[in-house]
């Protein structure tokens, strides 16, 4: 039985993107409409041998200082077109803040030593185009956005199963996260104490999901 790299991109109704990523690159994806509906495909379709890792598009800790800001969250915004790509965990809807929290709690619940990544999808793919094209004005972005979506899978090799929306293009882009940082190819983890407001973060090595990982390209250079 095949072997899976999973990605999910929280959403509402129809919007909770779900990807299986196998070793030989082949991606399986869906368009579910809650976290129980998504944990259940999970549950039915991969036993927790077969999961290698999971990538969740959503903030996986959070932080009490004002605005609910992290330090992961500033030094990603530097290296982002577009700024309010990157939000606070106070500024976001409850389907990704509340919808990755309680589906990273139902995974460990059942899949307990199975290792999860926090990811973020569109801000990859900015700071991809930002190393790939230089300087890119806010009124190219989208453009260069498609084109990129585009590239991803040839970049990652990604062999088939490409989705035509978005919803199911984030969550394959957070199973290449976790296969990233997982396999050790991306080193940065930026849930490391030395990426962290530490007096005001939670500790993603200590609390209640623990060990949680942000896996992060390190050829971007936060620091």
């Amino acid at each position: 039985m095949s072997k899976y790299w999973i990605g999910v991109d929280p959403g509402g109704i129809d919007k909770f993107g779900l990807a299986f990523l196998n070793q030989a690159g082949e991606l399986k994806c869906f368009r579910e409409s809650s976290v129980d509906d998504t944990v259940c495909k999970i549950f039915s379709e991969i036993p927790e041998n077969n999961v290698l890792g999971m990538g969740i598009d959503a903030p996986m800790w959070w932080s009490s200082k004002p605005g609910g800001g992290r330090k992961s969250d500033d030094l990603i915004r530097k290296n982002v077109i577009e700024k309010s790509t990157v939000f606070s965990g106070n500024s976001l809807t409850g389907a990704a803040l509340i919808g990755g929290m309680l589906l990273a709690l139902r995974i460990r619940e059942k899949y307990p030593q199975v290792k999860i990544t926090e990811s973020h999808p569109k801000a990859l793919l900015q700071t991809l185009i930002k190393k790939e094209t230089g300087e890119t004005t806010r009124k190219e972005l989208k453009n260069e956005m498609t084109k990129m979506r585009q590239k991803f899978p040839e970049m990652f090799q990604i062999s088939n199963g490409w989705p035509s929306n978005e919803d199911e293009q984030d969550a394959a882009v957070a199973s290449v996260c976790a296969r990233e940082g997982i396999t050790g190819r991306w080193k940065t983890d930026l849930a490391k104490d030395k990426y962290r407001y530490c007096e005001s973060e939670q500790n993603p090595e200590e609390y209640f999901l623990k060990p949680m990982h942000y896996f992060w390209p390190e050829d971007l250079n936060l620091c």
